[in-house]
């Protein structure tokens, strides 16, 4: 599931990606809806979900393997 905010106007919410292949060969679909409120409300929701410290910072260690953590300083 993809969610964009246009200009705090309108928002795209669906599965389809914004290239050639999703719009012509995958049944993928979208839909766009013009409401400032509708709007707002996601952004605001992205806007903290994207905060750093809602963020999760991957780090290799000393194994050179992947390791994840929560609240880290970037």
């Amino acid at each position: 599931m993809k969610a964009i905010v246009v200009d705090r106007r309108q928002v795209f919410v669906g599965s389809m990606n914004l290239d050639p292949r999703s719009e012509e060969l995958n049944s993928e679909r979208g839909i766009v809806v013009d409401s400032t409120a509708l709007a707002l409300q996601l952004a605001g929701i992205i806007e903290r979900d994207m905060k750093p410290e809602n963020a999760w910072r991957v780090t290799l260690d000393e194994r050179q393997r992947l390791s994840w953590s929560a609240n880290a300083p970037c």
